[in-house]
């Protein structure tokens, strides 16, 4: 005969947020000290099939939400990342739907935001085009719309040759000990995966490589 699963017991973990329901000496099941109280757990709560399932239920939103935050606090991160990983762990699509929701509601994830810091930080990083920085955010999951106007906000007007110019000051230091039409090369392949146009990237290796031979040869 089966045994009347009546809680006799309920025990705190030491190093994790969750509590230990027994059913005679048996774990009954292990959730969250909210949902024990939520659903009054209990010493001779009779723990039921059915509100077993319904309380594990409801800790996988918990614990999709605990992953959500945890990964979303450690830097910041777009939707997609934090359904991307939150998919690793296969939540499901309503639970993940959720942790997005409770993210989104104490402002722990905002992609326009996102998009603005992203344009200021990656161009201090790696001087690159519009271009460049519009693909590096839709490979984020940002929307085209969010990413041309954190780029309108915050990319520089009519600077693209300066940007241009530190990109290459960058690369040039790792290759300075190659001969001269290397160093060209490498400016040119570097450049265009930053997304710079022909036109600009000429105009940086006049300025960069032409002055440097011109320095050169008066030496």
């Amino acid at each position: 005969m089966k045994d009347i699963p009546i809680i006799t017991r309920i025990l705190k973990r030491r190093r994790k947020p969750l509590c230990i329901v027994f059913t005679g000496d048996e774990i009954g099941l292990e959730c969250s000290m909210d949902l024990v109280l939520e659903f009054k757990l209990g010493k001779g709560v009779l723990l039921t099939d059915e509100l077993k399932t319904t309380i594990l239920l409801r800790q996988r939103i918990v614990d999709a939400k605990q992953r959500a935050l945890a990964f979303a606090t450690y830097k910041p991160r777009t939707e997609m990342q934090v359904r991307r990983k939150l998919q690793e762990t296969s939540f499901s699509q309503q639970e993940q739907d959720l942790a997005i929701q409770y993210l989104t509601e104490f402002n722990y994830l905002d992609d326009a935001e996102y998009s603005r810091m992203f344009v200021k930080d990656f161009l201090l990083r790696k001087p690159s085009s519009a271009s460049r920085v519009k693909m590096e955010l839709r490979k984020r999951g940002i929307t085209e719309l969010q990413a041309l106007e954190a780029i309108e906000q915050f990319f520089p007007k009519d600077d693209t040759f300066t940007l241009a110019v530190k990109a290459a000051e960058k690369k040039i230091r790792s290759v300075k000990h190659k001969p001269h039409e290397k160093q060209r090369m490498a400016l040119i392949g570097y450049l265009q995966r930053q997304g710079f146009t022909w036109d600009i990237i000429k105009r940086v290796l006049d300025e960069m490589l032409n002055s440097e031979t011109d320095s050169d040869e008066k030496l």
